[in-house]
């Protein structure tokens, strides 16, 4: 898909049109509920989408990871750590 972004082909708008969109039109609730009930900070839902999707990405790097920084990203502290991190980003008053 990130090859295909650029040149969007028909492959690529059924994609967005029976799976990604439905996706991101029901994340878009959950982010307006919990935006409305002051639980998630109010940020531009497409922005916040697409870092809470891309935040994956840092497992399918774990060479790079490891060789850039040392860390592990198999690690329970790591993993901690992201996700502390993620509702930080994400949350009025994340869990301590």
């Amino acid at each position: 898909m990130v090859e295909s972004g650029p040149h969007p082909d028909q492959h690529l708008l059924w994609l967005l049109d029976r799976h990604i969109r439905p996706i991101y039109l029901s994340i878009t609730h959950v982010f307006e509920v919990g935006k409305a009930h002051g639980i998630l900070r109010d940020l531009p839902v497409s922005n916040a989408y697409y870092v809470l999707l891309s935040s994956s990405a840092i497992f399918s790097l774990e060479e790079e990871m490891r060789i850039v920084t040392g860390d592990d990203v198999r690690s329970d502290v790591f993993f901690e750590t992201h996700a502390a991190c993620m509702l930080t980003m994400l949350m009025n008053h994340p869990p301590e």
